[in-house]
């Protein structure tokens, strides 16, 4: 003979109360429980008028290439996405990255050593320079800049005699954010322009690529707010700061 529960009033409440809290606790824990896709940077459009571009070319036409520079290479506050990130798809060569946030060209000579032999070296190092205004850790003057990109190229060519390069200017395009005055920005930004002027020379000088690709980023900038692209004042976000840094050191190179 079957036996039959027959539960309380008071049973009843008790059940209906723990499923309504263990389904409020799916409904609200459930998103968190589940991984969620990381997120990607969709490859850089290449339009007719990129298709012939010497740093793209350089790009697709090596074995082997390191990007060495500060934290705009690192990928410091947007998820580890470096601002070549979008040109990936189209790069067959071995990469390899040597960087990190903070890095002047002093912190780089240092740690040269760390550097691997390859083909091509796409150098973007000078923003720190440009901030920091100590001897002992940055080039304050666009001469100790350039003395410090020609001893890192001569050390690199120590280990690959027959390497390709390419140098970027410093990163600093915008308005400074809150870090700055207008007065003081509008100093950084002519030291930079400095920076970048006495680096373009010195490629001339040695047939090197280089690229500036501050004007393109402060074009952009002038039609939509930095802060759509940025995650402070300098640092690309990855959906929509990444792909114009990109853009712009393509667009840049000369």
């Amino acid at each position: 003979m079957k036996k039959h529960f027959h539960l309380s009033e008071k049973e009843i409440l008790l059940l209906t109360f723990f499923c309504v809290a263990l389904v409020l606790f799916l409904f609200v824990m459930l998103p968190h429980l589940v991984p969620k896709p990381a997120p990607k940077v969709p490859a850089l459009e290449i339009s007719d008028d990129l298709k012939d571009n010497a740093l793209l070319h350089e790009l697709t036409s090596v074995s082997s290439v390191c990007f060495v520079g500060d934290s705009v290479t690192y990928g410091v506050l947007n998820g580890g996405f470096p601002w070549y990130d979008p040109l990936l798809p189209y790069i067959t060569a071995k990469v390899e990255n040597v960087s990190l946030g903070g890095w002047t060209t002093r912190y780089l000579l240092a740690e040269s050593g760390t550097i691997p032999s390859c083909e091509l070296y796409v150098i973007a190092i000078g923003t720190n320079d440009v901030l920091v205004n100590d001897p002992a850790r940055s080039a304050i003057t666009e001469e100790d800049y350039i003395s410090n990109i020609v001893e890192l190229k001569s050390r690199i060519c120590a280990i690959s005699p027959d390497a390709k390069f390419v140098f970027i200017a410093p990163w600093i395009a915008g308005n400074g954010g809150d870090s700055f005055s207008p007065e003081e920005f509008a100093e950084l930004k002519k030291k930079r322009d400095s920076y970048a002027a006495a680096l373009s020379d010195l490629c001339i000088s040695e047939k090197d690529l280089f690229s500036d690709p501050a004007p393109f980023i402060e074009e952009r900038f002038e039609e939509e707010s930095q802060d759509h692209y940025l995650l402070d004042w300098i640092h690309p976000n990855y959906k929509y700061g990444v792909p114009l840094y990109c853009e712009a050191a393509l667009r840049g190179c000369k």
